[in-house]
């Protein structure tokens, strides 16, 4: 568990590190969006294993839970981005 949450968080400052630098200039806007959509998604594997991990689910309540929680993701993920503009 804390090597994952190392890694997840090695992942994240790289991540961040990255999109500061390519996000100076105007050109490398693009790349940068393209490379925050990577951090995202590798960040939500990272954040799915976590929670798989801890919350050790029954198939029944993995079938009922995960579809809860991936449109409260989707909803977050709209404020967070309100928030980035």
């Amino acid at each position: 568990m804390s090597h994952t949450i190392f890694r997840l968080s090695t992942l994240i400052l790289v991540i961040v590190a990255n999109t500061a630098v390519l996000a100076q200039t105007s050109e490398s806007n693009v790349l940068a969006e393209s490379e925050l959509a990577n951090a995202r998604a590798l960040i939500q594997v990272g954040r799915k294993e976590i929670i798989h991990e801890e919350l050790r689910l029954t198939k029944e309540e993995e079938a009922a839970f995960w579809p809860i929680y991936e449109k409260y993701r989707r909803e977050m993920l709209t404020v967070l981005d309100r928030y980035a503009s």
